[in-house]
């Protein structure tokens, strides 16, 4: 009897010990596939596109919105409008509907101003110019604070996030449309210092979003700088800039695209997975998601290197973003983002909307 329980022991031990050593071979090749996929994927990303992903986080490390960031937001509280990346207040801007709207045809007018390339100068609608008119005096201050402090900088760090920016890019779009729509009327209304004063704080701004390596931050900045160019053909030379990008949009979506890319493997890492760590499953699932997500982000990375590639060698930037690409699927089918540079609309990878 003792012989017999003994040696259901012996067997049960054993096949605990086959069950462990099958378990830990297969964590073991997981992660070495998924290991040698990223590594593939960060070569294909250099070959196509010459940025070396591996070495993005070191040369920018994490930062925090600078204390002038700050105030600038403390200047723009009045027409409710937060750059910062800090926790945002509750907006109480909830039931200006009629607000809403003015803005509303302010985006449409300058978003037509630039699909059609004209230098015609076709009126601001009287309700965006009345909101324009109406906070005049916040958005001269911003124009002010913005051409005189050089140290504007918004929080950054390479990941994790939960969010594809950590930027409110709607309240950066906001104030460029503002700065640019009193620069419209300004024009009409023959005052060209007032619009090149709103032009110049436009670009210093801008100037600071282009400084990131976060992929929303370059696509905002470059539906911005068309905004500049849409009032540089309406002025007609008289603000003296010329009717050219500052920054070619390949160079900035290759460098938005790789600073996405690194973020994806970035957060991919076992160590990212977000679990309790009084959980005791947690290492089990971190064992065995992880390696399970690294071959999916490395496969993305792969898939988009691509696309990435043939855009940043092509003589037409805007023609290149508007093609149909195929779509990362699986985990991070999602995590990559391009822009309209013509309509400044966000979409996917896979097109635009």
């Amino acid at each position: 009897m003792l012989e017999s329980l003994r040696s259901r022991w012996l067997l049960a031990l054993a096949a605990a010990a086959v069950v462990a050593l099958l378990v830990t071979l297969f964590i073991s090749r997981g992660g070495s596939a998924a290991h040698g996929s990223e590594e593939r994927a960060m070569a294909a990303w250099k070959t196509r596109t010459g940025v070396d992903l591996a070495s993005l986080p070191r040369l920018h490390p994490p930062n925090a919105d600078s204390p002038e960031a700050l105030e600038l937001d403390a200047l723009l509280q009045p027409i409710r409008i937060q750059l910062s990346g800090r926790k945002r207040e509750r907006r109480r801007d909830a039931d200006d509907e009629a607000e809403r709207e003015a803005l509303g045809a302010l985006r449409e007018t300058l978003r037509a101003a630039i699909r059609s390339g004209s230098t015609e100068a076709t009126p601001l609608p009287p309700a965006a110019a009345a909101v324009i008119d109406r906070h005049a005096a916040t958005i001269d201050a911003a124009a002010d604070y913005a051409t005189t402090h050089t140290a504007i900088r918004w929080r950054e760090d390479f990941g994790p996030r939960t969010r594809f920016s950590s930027l409110y890019v709607n309240d950066h779009l906001t104030l460029h449309r503002l700065l640019i729509g009193r620069a419209f009327l300004a024009l009409d209304r023959g005052d060209a210092a007032t619009a090149a004063h709103m032009l110049a704080a436009s670009r210093r701004l801008n100037g600071a979003l282009e400084q990131r390596q976060e992929l929303a931050s370059h696509f905002t900045a470059t539906g911005i700088e068309r905004l500049q160019l849409a009032l540089l053909r309406r002025a007609r030379g008289r603000l003296g800039a010329p009717v050219t990008p500052a920054v070619d949009i390949r160079e900035r979506y290759r460098s938005a695209m790789s600073a996405e890319a690194a973020v994806v493997l970035t957060n991919a890492r076992q160590d990212r997975i977000s679990l309790a760590d009084d959980d005791p499953s947690a290492s089990m699932v971190r064992a065995f998601a992880g390696p399970k997500l690294r071959l999916a982000a490395a496969g993305a990375v792969s898939l988009v290197a691509a696309g990435t590639g043939e855009i940043a060698r092509a003589d037409d930037g805007c023609a290149e973003l508007a093609k149909k690409r195929p779509r990362p699927r699986g985990f991070f089918a999602g995590e990559f983002y391009t822009l309209d540079a013509n309509d400044m609309r966000f979409a996917t990878y896979q097109g635009f909307n």
